[in-house]
Formats: structure tokens, sequence, C-alpha cells
């Protein structure tokens, strides 16, 4: 099987985006970024889709695989309307990006609980930190602190994409 590009995002102020080439063997030019922040017009913080653009433009993925994350029930609607808009940022960046290129869509929206669960995570983000350093091992200090669960679920994306998606040979097609 030839190696392709992905990309795999944890939206959120503190989510991350990953890239690798992927073959059904495994994954190799691994990066993973911050999610790129600016400010609103009132000040305060969102997912940037012009830095998010930016980091698609240099990394150039032919595919990407996005938690598609829903409302929480413990956060203030003003809260949830900002993580909603954040949210649509990251998913017109990747949607954007893959028209340029004349790739059709090719995002999957993928529930949190159904990549976690056949990876053995719950909600519980010291797992997905402890399983992300023990998948991508070279990026281990990139994954030490608590505050570094985006960047852990976003590279555990990528994993699930390989394991469960890329068998099925699903690409191409946006799903929820």
């Amino acid at each position: 099987m030839t190696a392709f590009r992905i990309a795999a995002a944890d939206p959120g102020l503190t989510g991350a985006i990953a890239f690798a080439d992927v073959s059904g063997d495994g994954f190799s030019n691994v990066f993973v970024y911050d999610m790129p922040v600016s400010a609103l017009i009132d000040g305060r913080p969102l997912p940037d889709e012009i830095g998010i653009s930016e980091i698609l433009t240099a990394e150039r993925p032919d595919m990407a695989v996005v938690e598609h994350v829903g409302p929480r029930p413990k956060s203030g609607s003003a809260s949830e309307w900002r993580f909603a808009m954040g949210f649509s940022a990251l998913r017109s960046a990747f949607r954007l990006h893959f028209a340029a290129r004349g790739a059709g869509p090719a995002t999957f929206l993928i529930d949190p609980k159904a990549w976690k669960t056949p990876l053995g995570l719950t909600s519980d983000k010291a797992l997905s930190l402890d399983l992300a350093r023990k998948t991508f091992p070279s990026l281990a200090p990139a994954l030490a602190r608590a505050k570094d669960d985006g960047r852990a679920e976003s590279l555990l994306l990528l994993e699930y994409y390989r394991r469960e998606i890329l068998p099925r040979g699903d690409a191409g097609i946006e799903v929820c």
C-alpha cells in the first residue's frame, strides 16, 4: 500500500492538528501542531482558520480525521457558541483546503466515543497521553505535560484511522 499524508484534529483552543504519512504498516514524517488561535472582535480567543489554512498548505494532507464534538453539558451558552465557532472554523479550513486541491470531501468526522472505545480510551486525558507516548515514542517529549492532551488526542486520531478506517477502504467520504 502506498503511503499518503493524513491530518487529524482535536478541535478547541487547547486542541491540536497532527500529520503523518500513513500506510497499513505505520507512520512516518509525523508532526503535531498546537491549535492556531487568534482573538475575535471581542478579544476572546478562537481557533484561527487562517493559521489552520497556513499549516494545511505547508503539510499538504490528502485526508483528514476531525473529532466531531457536540455540546458540552456543563458549559455556558456563550462558551458553547465560541466552541462551535472554533469547530466550524477548523472544519471549514479543511474543506476549503481539499476543495482547492480538487480532492472533494476528504474529511472524516468521528464522534469521540466512536474513536476512543476501539483504542481502549475514555474521557480520561491521562490515558490518552499515556497511549500517545507509547504509540509515538519519538514525540514523547512533546507529550510530557498534562496540558498536552490535545496533541495526544490528535495523534491518536491518526492511529484510529490507520487501525479502523484505512482497512475498510473508506477514503474520500465524509462521515459522522
